[in-house]
């Protein structure tokens, strides 16, 4: 029970404490400018930290209060004192504000505790948040490169992982590095139609269906935007986006139906800002951007989580081939690296591992930089 006071009219006990429904029904019965003197007296007699001011003409006009609180106020404004501080303080601080004589009724509204909202309720404690066990992964280009580094982190972490990819023997000496946690399954992320057939064999290689989907196989296109083709233009298009986007399809659905997945789009600096001569490759990677923000608001909910890893320069075959020849651009990007090196294929790894994890169970939309800085950096 709550034990109110309002200046002027009465309030029906048997409604919540709505001081918008009280004034709608009965007039105002105490102005915001008394209410904000009624403050400032309970501040005088000393208990200013207990005491708290709304302002609801903007507001849903329903105020939150513990039972036992003291309530006065109007649709304009509400003061609110917490029952330890006493019924002779707020008497004395309204009198003040509204002169010696209101018309002053006590009355007991029934005002039920508020209900927590779920996402307030503590957590299960997690022994291990960084943990991908029993997680599996499928990751396109995943022999060589960042691919590879992220597979190396993901086993580490705990979760099995099928590597996808073109070269059967890089494929196979790869698995043979990362031992009994990973399997392999050739694909061309390029021929779309075969999509849900990679994710059916991936499940049997696993021994279980993916949890996990790495969208990592790219192509690297280096020419002034005036030279490209259009059949260039697509052909980098079709394995980033196109090929992505296919194996994404494929996939969300068993997640979906299994409350539980996660999907990363590697993405690149390209996705942040302009990079000449890489018209295609940034066309693609800009295309994540968008890929991820729109997938994540339409799966998130059934705890399917869309992310993407912006990688800066990281040393990898495809990092060599892009600055080879081209000493300048190389002294460019490391003087624009706040860090002042290149990453390795790990940073992006553990990166990957984080947002798999029971850690970044609430990280969705997200592009997130693993770059030393660089897409902040002068």
């Amino acid at each position: 029970m709550v034990s109110a006071f309002l200046l002027g009219g009465h309030y029906d006990s048997r409604r919540y404490c709505s001081i918008k429904d009280a004034s709608a029904r009965h007039g105002r019965a105490i102005s915001a400018s008394h209410a904000r003197l009624a403050r400032r007296w309970v501040s005088r007699l000393g208990v200013c930290a207990q005491v708290m001011y709304y302002r609801l003409a903007n507001e849903i006009g329903r105020v939150a209060v513990e039972p036992g609180d003291l309530v006065s106020g109007d649709l304009d404004g509400v003061v609110i004192v917490p029952k330890q501080v006493g019924a002779e303080v707020i008497t004395q601080a309204l009198k003040k504000a509204a002169g010696d004589n209101p018309v002053r009724k006590e009355i007991e509204v029934v005002c039920p505790a508020p209900q927590p909202l779920k996402n307030m309720e503590s957590s299960e404690p997690m022994n291990a948040p960084f943990r991908t066990d029993g997680e599996v992964a499928i990751i396109t280009g995943g022999a060589t490169g960042l691919g590879l580094g992220m597979a190396r982190c993901l086993v580490e972490s705990g979760a099995k992982v099928v590597l996808v990819g073109r070269r059967e023997e890089e494929l196979k000496n790869a698995v043979a590095r990362l031992g009994p946690a990973a399997s392999h399954v050739r694909h061309d992320v390029t021929e779309h139609d075969k999509a849900t057939g990679l994710i059916e064999a991936a499940t049997r290689a696993a021994g279980a269906p993916p949890s996990i989907l790495i969208n990592n196989a790219g192509v690297h296109l280096k020419k002034p935007a005036v030279e490209t083709s259009p059949d260039e233009f697509l052909s980098v298009l079709n394995t980033h986006v196109i090929g992505a986007h296919a194996l994404t399809r494929a996939v969300l659905p068993g997640m979906i139906a299994r409350k539980n997945g996660s999907v990363i789009f590697i993405a690149s600096m390209a996705s942040l800002f302009g990079i000449p001569n890489v018209i295609a490759y940034s066309a693609a990677k800009s295309a994540y951007v968008g890929i991820v923000r729109t997938l994540a608001s339409e799966v998130s909910a059934d705890n399917v989580r869309i992310n993407a890893i912006a990688p800066g320069w990281i040393d990898s075959q495809m990092m060599r081939t892009a600055l080879d020849g081209d000493p300048a651009r190389r002294d460019k990007i490391l003087g624009r690296t706040p860090m002042g090196r290149f990453g390795d294929a790990d940073d992006i790894g553990w990166a990957a591992v984080y947002l798999c994890s029971p850690a970044a169970k609430f990280v969705t939309g997200v592009v997130l930089p693993v770059d030393g800085g660089a897409s902040i950096g002068f």
